[in-house]
């Protein structure tokens, strides 16, 4: 196994990780006593109410959080695409470096880590092991196989 392949199959390795530990956010209890799923009512009623509008934080909050939620949920089936596309990649990597530093850093900032369950530290685990997954991403070489894990 060349190293671009194994390189290329580690990072589908740690996007996988990173929709697994995002989904099982959702089943065990996150920032308070409840499930994880639960923040999504919350986000739907900051939607709604547009309160997000009036405090930049949490307007960055929620901004990151979606962002996190759609790369997480995309990146392990666009894998060939953000290795044939270096405009792709670099978008996604950009925006998800972005998005998970302001995710982590405003979370953290707002919660004591001793308030975060279990699903919250998974919540905290899926966007750094998604931007794990695009660092290790190599671009197709030119005498690739077509295989989507590289020559």
């Amino acid at each position: 196994m060349t190293r671009e392949r194994m390189m290329n199959f580690s990072a589908v390795l740690l996007f996988v990780a990173a929709l697994a530990s995002f989904a099982v956010f959702h089943f065990f209890p996150g920032f308070t006593e409840t499930a994880g799923w639960k923040v999504w009512l919350e986000v739907w009623d900051m939607i709604q109410g547009l309160d997000f509008l009036d405090d930049p934080g949490e307007f960055a909050i929620l901004a990151s959080f979606l962002m996190i939620t759609v790369l997480i949920v995309v990146s392990p089936f666009l894998t060939a695409v953000f290795r044939k596309s270096r405009l792709c990649w670099w978008m996604a990597t950009v925006m998800s470096g972005v998005a998970s530093i302001a995710f982590l850093v405003l979370v953290l900032d707002i919660n004591e880590t001793k308030s975060l369950g279990k699903g919250g530290w998974c919540l905290l685990a899926a966007p750094v092991l998604n931007l794990g997954g695009f660092l290790m991403i190599r671009g197709a070489s030119e005498k690739g196989d077509g295989s989507p894990f590289g020559a």
